[in-house]
Parts: structure tokens; sequence; C-alpha cells
């Protein structure tokens, strides 16, 4: 069991970081960006967000 939780683990992480960098790619910004969206409308608050995007990187 604890082979096929690490492997688990493994692929999440895999989808969620760049393999290049390690840093957080579009698919988890964007769920957490949901996930402030859903506090945000919960707590009446507001959320500001900035993407840049770098063509040929």
């Amino acid at each position: 069991m604890t082979e096929r939780k690490h492997k688990e683990q493994l692929i999440s992480y895999q989808a969620h970081y760049d393999a290049l960098t390690n840093i957080p790619n579009r698919f988890l910004a964007l769920d957490r960006l949901a996930q402030l969206v859903v506090t945000a409308k919960r707590n009446n608050e507001k959320i500001a967000g900035l993407f840049i995007d770098l063509d040929e990187f």
C-alpha cells in the first residue's frame, strides 16, 4: 500500500508542477484561483489576479 500511495503522490506532483523548474503549473494555478473565488464569494470579499504569459520561454 505504501508504494501505491507514493506513486499516486508522484503522479499528482507531476500533474501540478513543471518538470523543468519545479514551480506550480497553470493547472495548479487555476485550481487555486477557483478555490480563492469560492472563498471570496463566501466571505463577501474581492480578489485580484495577474496572469503573465511568456511566449517561447
